[in-house]
């Protein structure tokens, strides 16, 4: 990772004073890494406390430096005890979650922010536990992050959520579970890099799902959700270059070409096409508002959350 400077990083367009506020806490949390981890690698230093890290974390408290330490600290204890940065596509767990093409990165948006493609027809229920779930989702968070500092786009990403193509059958209880563990570990420990997480098919299923998740996201990062109607609209924030076919551009994911990240075996291939048959129909649950309540119920309970 390469330390910027502040005149090359300036994306969140802040004030004078706010920059000689973040020059202030860069120093600040620079010194508070030679103290307490002064054998680190020049690598971590930099990622501990680079420019880059310095306005996110201030950004992400809105410049309230006591906040911005204390969310800071908070990452580097948690960073040097998980290490997700040395998670790795051999591990079998991540191998596993990898082989069902739920997930991949494939080019970028206008912004130049790599893009996720998160597809829910290909969820394998139970595949997965919570924890190794959380892992999965942050290999593929920390390949990205490097992806973008790479094309210039700070480290930040976007995400295209795909629900279409999803049944009941392959409703995971552990979903739920895996969202509860992992969006305040997004939240706390990788502030400002989501940039946008576009929806596409979003039914009853969804909504319902999205006010259990709502309940333990932040407003900043609920605001960073825009729910697509059409494929076509994805057009208004991708080159058609970019996006893939599957999604009305003219990019293939299965050459690697642009900006395919590599595994350790070479360049991962994603799914494509295909059904898992019907979904969620909203015309046919809508009318079952008994089911869709038990559902709603249900989905709670398995997040540990009490319903009024």
């Amino acid at each position: 990772m390469n330390s910027k400077s502040f005149e090359e990083v300036n994306n969140y367009n802040c004030t004078e004073k706010q920059l000689q506020q973040i020059a202030e806490f860069q120093k600040k949390i620079e010194k508070q890494i030679n103290q307490t981890l002064p054998n680190i690698s020049q690598e971590l230093k930099e990622l501990y406390f680079s420019v880059d890290t310095a306005i996110r974390f201030m950004n992400a408290r809105e410049f309230n430096e006591q906040k911005s330490f204390e969310m800071w600290d908070k990452w580097i204890k948690w960073h040097q005890e998980y290490r997700p940065d040395l998670i790795s596509d051999k591990e079998p767990t991540i191998q596993k979650q990898l082989s069902t093409g739920k997930l991949f990165w494939h080019k970028f948006d206008n912004e130049r922010r790599p893009c996720l493609y998160y597809r829910m027809k290909y969820h394998v229920p139970k595949l997965a536990s919570v924890e190794e779930s959380v892992r999965f989702f942050l290999f593929m968070l920390e390949q990205g992050i490097k992806e973008g500092i790479k094309l210039g786009s700070e480290g930040t990403i976007c995400v295209i959520y795909d629900r279409r193509g999803y049944t009941k059958k392959q409703y995971d209880e552990n979903a739920m579970k895996t969202m509860r563990a992992l969006v305040p570990i997004l939240q706390d420990y990788y502030p400002e890099r989501l940039s946008m997480f576009y929806v596409l098919g979003a039914n009853w299923f969804y909504r319902a799902a999205f006010k259990v998740v709502a309940t333990f996201m932040s407003e900043k990062t609920s605001k960073k959700v825009k729910v697509l109607g059409e494929d076509s609209e994805l057009l208004l924030f991708f080159n058609k270059q970019n996006l893939i076919k599957e999604y009305g551009g003219d990019s293939d994911p299965l050459q690697n070409t642009g900006v395919n990240l590599k595994l350790s075996n070479g360049s991962y291939t994603p799914q494509l096409g295909g059904d898992q048959g019907d979904d969620m129909n909203e015309d046919e649950d809508e009318e079952d508002e008994a089911a869709l309540k038990e559902l709603q119920k249900k989905m709670f309970q398995d997040a540990g959350i009490k319903l009024n």
